[in-house]
């Protein structure tokens, strides 16, 4: 790989990491509640096996 590759990559992933963040934090509450439902949902399926 050589430098440009590498910068480029850099500032692809820095600018993914940004959007990402601002992303999870405007979906942060929804997200909170599926990994609940999910947690939820898992431990009851487990149960019934």
């Amino acid at each position: 790989m050589d430098i440009d590759e590498e910068i480029s990559i850099s500032n692809f992933n820095t600018k993914w990491k940004h959007w990402y963040e601002e992303e999870i934090r405007s979906l942060k509450p929804i997200f909170d509640l599926n990994v609940t439902f999910e947690h939820f949902g898992s431990t009851s399926d487990s149960g019934l096996n």
